[in-house]
Order: structure tokens, then C-alpha cells, then sequence
């Protein structure tokens, strides 16, 4: 009851738009302490999976970007030597 007091607390604290009823003869469980099941596991494996894959062709389009900005430096410092 002492960590559900808390968090009634910090969500009042923090002008939380919504309203936490307690009910002293039931339980407070808050999703964290229960162990993930498998299918959630293998959910949360596939979001990674995707954003990882995301962040990865971004870099790789940010990164042909900067390659032809430096082959274009080159060219041009080169025709400058000429």
C-alpha cells in the first residue's frame, strides 16, 4: 500500500490528467514486476530489430550524402590546382 501511496503521490505531484482509485483490499501489480512472457520477449525483439534497421538506413543515406559532398570538394579542389 506504501508504494501505491507513493505513486498516487508523484502522479498528483505532477498534474497527472487522470485519476488513481485505490482499492485497499486488492493488490496493487504493476506490470514490471511481472516477468515478461515469451511472446512479449519475441515482440519487443522485433520493434528493436526495425528501429535498429531504421537507424541503420538512415546512417547509410546520410552517409552516401557525405561521401559525394567530399568526392565534390575534391573535384572542385582539384580543378582549382589546375
Amino acid at each position: 500500500m506504501a508504494l501505491a501511496q507513493t505513486l498516487l503521490g508523484f502522479f498528483r505531484r505532477q498534474g497527472a490528467p487522470f485519476t488513481v482509485h485505490l482499492n485497499p483490499n486488492f493488490p496493487m501489480f504493476l506490470p514490471f514486476c511481472a516477468p515478461p512472457s515469451a511472446e512479449s520477449r519475441r515482440q519487443y525483439q522485433r520493434y528493436k530489430l526495425e528501429m535498429m534497421k531504421s537507424w541503420r538506413d538512415s546512417l547509410e543515406t546520410r552517409l552516401a550524402a557525405l561521401n559525394a559532398a567530399i568526392s565534390t570538394v575534391e573535384q572542385q579542389i582539384g580543378q582549382d590546382g589546375e
